[in-house]
């Protein structure tokens, strides 16, 4: 049977799945990574001195959302994020979710785009050897998010220790969903992490998308062909391996 969950932070989940009521549970903070003002289609820009948990005084930056983070809690943005972070740890069940219809670039040309499209890449200038988003606990949440990745690493890193106790660091049971991985070495890369979903996704842009590949995974994954076609996966597929 489809159910509709009508959540707190003004999104349709058509899911039937307990996700709609984990959202219930925490705090929703939204992040506007348009900082400058335009009285008619921009009237509250993001600023990080900013409560978060609005859009009339939303972050600015998705490192000022990470901060004030409690497990549970989501993520709504708008706008080109341009950082490359690391989750925070013991911080589990968060949801990162893009808002517009479909991913695509948060371009200002033509005027307007970057105001209702949901964009993470690298910064314009500084960027490092890194992911733009290390995954650390487990039970994160990606949806509806363009990423365009650094040519070095993946867009997002699903990565997993040794560690014991309030030291292990694991990303399992994350969901990937209805993202688009435009560009970059590598969409996913995942570090025998276990029961991932990675549902409906867009991977590679034609002629400019990975240097590497769209899932890369380590500790006996199933190999695919390295490719920059656009591969359009549903339900869990498999690993690729370099």
């Amino acid at each position: 049977m489809l159910h509709v969950f009508k959540v707190t932070d003004e999104r349709m989940l058509i899911d039937g799945s307990p996700s709609a009521m984990r959202t219930l549970r925490g705090t929703t903070y939204y992040v506007n990574a348009n900082t400058t003002f335009d009285a008619t289609v921009n009237p509250f820009p993001g600023v990080d001195t900013h409560s978060g948990k609005s859009w009339t005084k939303a972050f600015a930056t998705m490192s000022k959302a990470f901060s004030v983070l409690k497990s549970g809690d989501t993520i709504v943005f708008t706008g080109k994020v341009r950082e490359q972070l690391i989750t925070p740890v013991n911080i589990f069940d968060i949801s990162v979710i893009g808002m517009g219809n479909r991913p695509h670039h948060a371009d200002a040309t033509p005027a307007g785009g970057q105001y209702a499209q949901a964009t993470w890449t690298t910064p314009a200038a500084g960027a490092t050897t890194a992911a733009l988003c290390k995954v650390l606990q487990q039970g994160w949440r990606f949806e509806n998010i363009l990423f365009a990745g650094p040519t070095d690493h993946a867009c997002l890193w699903l990565f997993r220790d040794a560690g014991a106790g309030d030291l292990e660091r694991d990303a399992s049971h994350a969901s990937i969903r209805n993202c688009r991985f435009a560009s970059g070495q590598d969409g996913i890369w995942v570090t025998e992490v276990f029961d991932i979903a990675i549902e409906g996704n867009l991977f590679g842009n034609g002629a400019s998308g990975f240097t590497g590949f769209a899932i890369l995974g380590v500790a006996g994954s199933r190999r695919r062909p390295r490719t920059s076609t656009p591969l359009m996966w549903s339900d869990r597929p498999p690993m690729c391996g370099r």
